[in-house]
């Protein structure tokens, strides 16, 4: 196996190693299991990041025992039937799984289950012929799939694009939805915070559909010259109050600092250092964690824990132990002992 690939800069948020490299903390809990639940795998040219770069993760301390991969659009096919080539992905993560496996004293299920991509709107038969394809190429992996329905009437008038608005509520994407519980497959939900209405309406639909909400409900609170930060918030958190008492929802708890335009912990070259866990895991991200725990099971929080190339760096959290554990450590430090260690 090669050598960790070479981070390259996000055009976005360019990673620079030597900054970040100013600062490291001391691994805390290293005997606390955990599994990742939410990572990518990507050769793109600006930040790539593969199975050497996920192993070298797992392996920097923590008691990493399983990953989830989660789609990105990673080594689609690149030509026959569209609604087929998403299977490309989800073979490379299979593979990937495999061939850390085979590494001697590697423990960590790495990529022990795949969130794949099909497009629910290919209507019931065809959704379940995809499901079967997909569960073939994954080898025993599969475990859900996801569809992104972000959309944002701002983002489309600055060129954006993406999916339809309201693909959550059409009939063709509910038809091939309805598949997915007799299959006990979840559903990986990332859309924007003004669309979360959107998925209550769906999970009171389908109440026996595990359904997984990313990026704790998309808070759109950079970009598209958003500056009402409070008006912001109070959406947020309004849209999270109704969606908590959804049974058949839980929550993904990742790059809610990535989103905050104001946080001040990006790759700045005006930044002398990069941020402490303990400044993006206080100011920033504990008040929203205090607000989501009180409505939201501590069993419904999931934790998007050591993905480092992949989202990390771009995030500018400076760690010797993995990626996003000091930061998140820092935001639960208020919960007591038993509650930490019910949140997945």
């Amino acid at each position: 196996m090669s050598e960790p690939t070479s981070r390259r800069a996000n055009p976005f948020a360019p990673v620079r190693l030597e900054w970040l490299a100013q600062r490291s903390e001391e691994i805390l809990d290293a005997d606390i299991a955990i599994v990742d639940a939410h990572h990518h795998l990507w050769d793109r040219a600006e930040c790539p990041y593969l199975m050497p770069d996920l192993l070298a993760d797992a392996q920097s301390g923590h008691a990493v025992r399983g990953t989830i991969f989660v789609e990105c659009r990673a080594r689609y096919r690149r030509d026959g039937d569209r609604a087929m080539r998403s299977l490309g992905e989800t073979k490379f993560a299979a593979m990937a799984a495999a061939e850390a496996a085979r590494l001697t004293g590697s423990s960590h299920g790495l990529c022990a289950g795949i969130v794949a991509f099909i497009d629910l709107q290919e209507g019931g038969p065809a959704v379940e012929a995809l499901i079967d394809a997909h569960a073939r190429a994954a080898c025993g992996r599969l475990r859900g799939i996801r569809n992104i329905s972000a959309w944002d009437p701002e983002s489309v008038a600055a060129g954006g694009k993406g999916p339809a608005q309201g693909l959550l509520t059409s009939p063709a994407f509910r038809e091939g939805f309805a598949r997915l519980a007799s299959r006990e497959l979840t559903f990986d939900a990332w859309m924007f915070h003004t669309q979360l209405a959107e998925l209550r309406d769906l999970a009171d639909a389908f109440p026996d559909t595990p359904i997984v909400l990313n990026h704790v409900g998309g808070p759109v609170d950079s970009g598209w010259n958003r500056t009402d930060r409070e008006g912001i918030f109070r959406g947020w958190s309004g849209a999270m109050r109704i969606l908590a008492s959804c049974p058949n929802v839980h929550v993904n708890w990742a790059a809610w600092a990535c989103r905050s335009s104001d946080s001040g912990f990006m790759t700045s070259p005006t930044r002398p250092l990069p941020s402490s866990s303990p400044m993006l895991g206080g100011p920033i991200s504990r008040p929203a964690f205090k607000h989501l725990v009180p409505r939201v099971a501590c069993s419904k929080v999931i934790f998007r824990s050591i993905n480092a190339a992949a989202a990390m760096p771009y995030c500018g959290t400076p760690s010797s132990e993995s990626p996003r554990v000091a930061r998140d450590r820092s935001a639960i430090s208020y919960l007591a002992e038993r509650p930490r260690l019910s949140i997945g």
